[in-house]
């Protein structure tokens, strides 16, 4: 029997070889130990000098364009303009926005380009924080979005939280439809579709006429919601929950009427609706 286990030993490898053959392919293909961050090997990072040595320095490009769209160049001019005057007129606020940002307001809105925030609110730059993108959405798996309201409400401190839908909105008509618009874009909708399912007796008991900007507040309303429930809003407001005018940020709902130019405050007590069933007052809204 003793034989056997020589024979053993001698045919299977202890944990301490397989170690020592693991460490040496390591080393031999060029990684780094596990221990430490993965470099690159010496042949990829000779390759990569090569690239980078005959890549042409950027200072040395000659970054004169011509404008072919008729569009691009009043946008310019239009902004040379503008500038022009605020150094004029408003010098120290341009001066100021050189260094920093204050802003006590964050606009979630929609990149509909008949909605511009500090425009249709007569705000000066600076005072508004704001993400945009299709239907005014916040998203749970957007990066994009949480992020911003991460450095919104860390960062820069915003006091106010607003949601703004707008009627008419196409994402809205897209999600009431049975349309697929393929990806991205039918992905992106479809938390709209979901809000629409949620409240869908509701919103088939409406006239057709009235049920697409029903949809468009109830979306509002929704993302809301979801400002409400990150992790960000919450850590903040139990922060400032017994200061003075806390909790912070406080969240709105609003929505926007294109054809008038009026933003409406939608008036709904997010909170409640966040620590109650929402459906009850969801008929309020229309």
């Amino acid at each position: 029997s003793s034989s056997v286990i020589s024979s053993s030993r001698t045919r299977l490898p202890t944990w301490r070889t397989s170690m020592k053959f693991a460490l040496a392919l390591i080393i031999a293909v060029g990684a780094a130990p596990l221990s430490a961050p993965a470099q690159k090997s010496p042949l990829m990072r000779s390759a990569m000098r090569s690239r980078m040595a005959h890549r042409r320095p950027l200072t040395r490009v000659n970054f004169d364009k011509q404008y072919d769209g008729e569009k691009l160049g009043e946008l310019f001019a239009g902004n040379k303009q503008w500038s022009e005057t605020m150094m004029t007129t408003n010098q120290p606020l341009l001066e100021s926005l050189g260094s920093a940002q204050e802003p006590k307001i964050m606009w979630i809105g929609s990149a509909d380009s008949r909605v511009p925030e500090s425009k249709i609110t007569g705000m000066d730059p600076g005072e508004i924080f704001v993400v945009r993108n299709i239907g005014n959405q916040v998203q749970m798996s957007d990066n994009a979005a949480n992020a911003a309201i991460q450095f919104g409400v860390d960062a820069l401190g915003v006091e106010d939280i607003m949601v703004c839908g707008h009627y008419e909105d196409s994402a809205v008509k897209a999600a009431l439809s049975n349309q697929d618009f393929e990806a991205p874009l039918d992905q992106w909708i479809g938390p709209i579709r979901d809000v629409y399912r949620t409240h869908k007796e509701y919103l088939d008991g409406l006239p057709e006429a009235y049920r697409l900007n029903a949809l468009i507040k109830l979306n509002a309303v929704e993302q809301c919601l979801n400002v409400l429930r990150s992790t960000p809003v919450q850590k903040k407001r139990a922060e400032t929950a017994n200061l003075s005018g806390g909790p912070i940020p406080r969240v709105h709902a609003v929505v926007y009427n294109p054809a008038t130019g009026i933003l409406e405050d939608m008036n709904v007590d997010i909170e409640k609706l966040y620590n109650l069933n929402y459906k009850s007052d969801i008929p309020a809204l229309a």
